[in-house]
């Protein structure tokens, strides 16, 4: 196991993974040379596993109610939190009333924090990929205004994804160390 700690911005639209290298962060780049991943999680209809970034946002067009955007802003929020205009998004969300947001596909359905941990989960393989070793520690990063609750969906999503988060920071507080 590698000693370096992944720094993550799991960004609305877009997430991007660093690691201090020689006292340098260094922002990762996956194979095509990429260092914003879109957070886009796509779902086969027929199983399997999800698409995730660039690979999943060309699937938003063909296959919209599959594939899931800006759920950030959904993460540790209850039905009853949504306003009328959070609605309006090209994928369904639960409505019972007071439970926790899901995003519905047919039969099935899958969590905000599942939706993150995928793009988590990515973000980690290209990390491991970059630095040609084995990386499972992280800070990640989340809006100042977030509540316990979502900052608990954050930590759980990095968890989903195998990571053992060391801390969640607010991001003005992430710019600041910058």
């Amino acid at each position: 196991m590698n000693d370096k700690i992944l720094g993550i911005d799991l960004g609305t639209t877009h997430s991007a993974v660093a690691v201090v290298d020689a006292g340098f962060p260094l922002i990762l780049a996956d194979r095509d040379g990429n260092r914003l991943t879109p957070s886009v999680v796509h779902y086969p209809a027929g199983g399997g596993e999800p698409k995730v970034g660039h690979e999943a946002l060309r699937m938003r067009s063909t296959s919209p109610k599959r594939t899931v955007y800006d759920v950030k802003r959904f993460m540790g929020r209850r039905t009853t939190d949504l306003k009328e205009d959070e609605r309006n998004i090209g994928y369904e969300l639960s409505t019972d009333p007071g439970s926790p947001i899901e995003v519905l596909m047919g039969e099935s359905s899958v969590r905000p924090e599942s939706v993150s941990a995928a793009v988590l989960a990515h973000l980690k393989r290209v990390a491991e990929s970059a630095m040609e070793a084995s990386l499972d520690r992280a800070v990640i990063t989340v809006p100042a205004y977030f509540n316990d609750a979502q900052r608990q969906a954050t930590l759980e999503a990095g968890r989903q994804a195998g990571l053992k988060v060391e801390r969640i920071i607010h991001e003005p507080t992430a710019a600041a160390l910058a």
